[in-house]
């Protein structure tokens, strides 16, 4: 079965999670990028409202094509203003998940991981609209907005969290 994992970041902590599970799981790795940044006072408010409202940005490329060839798709974003991010948005709305298992991985501040079950019921929602099937999800605590949690604390959330579920551990 070929895996890997699509993921959204912005201050590097989703990427250093995605980039430690695909090592963990031989998973490739996707990234999605918008066309326009989120730098500033402005990105960060624009970010929290596209982000509570739901809404889409423009991504670069066409990562909708570089799945196609995967069975097994870990989506992997964090949680802003208690909801997925925009990049996500902006595949989701375009994606064929037909006979796709997925698993959806999500980074946020609160280490109680407050919403992120609603955040999950959404994205499984949304796999099984595109004809996915969403085996399992995963809510791991990352740091506040714009600021690094460290390698160390990710990797034992990634090890904690999803690796002694699936018994690579």
């Amino acid at each position: 079965m070929k895996k890997c994992i699509l993921y959204y970041s912005k201050s590097g902590n989703t990427e250093y999670v995605a980039n430690y599970l695909a090592g963990k799981i031989d998973a490739a790795l996707v990234k999605l990028v918008e066309v326009k940044g989120r730098n500033g006072v402005f990105g960060f408010v624009k970010s929290g409202f596209q982000a509570l409202k739901k809404k889409a940005s423009k991504l670069e490329g066409n990562p909708w094509e570089e799945v196609g060839e995967y069975d097994e798709i870990y989506f992997m974003t964090p949680i802003w203003a208690g909801n997925g991010t925009p990049a996500f948005n902006a595949f989701m709305d375009k994606m064929d998940l037909n006979g796709k298992r997925i698993y959806v991985v999500t980074l946020q501040a609160d280490p109680g991981k407050k919403g992120s079950a609603e955040v999950h019921e959404y994205f499984k929602t949304r796999i099984e609209n595109a004809g996915g099937h969403m085996v399992d999800s995963y809510a791991l605590s990352s740091a506040p907005p714009n600021k690094y949690a460290g390698n160390e604390h990710l990797e034992k959330e990634v090890d904690d969290v999803i690796l002694k579920k699936l018994v690579l551990v």
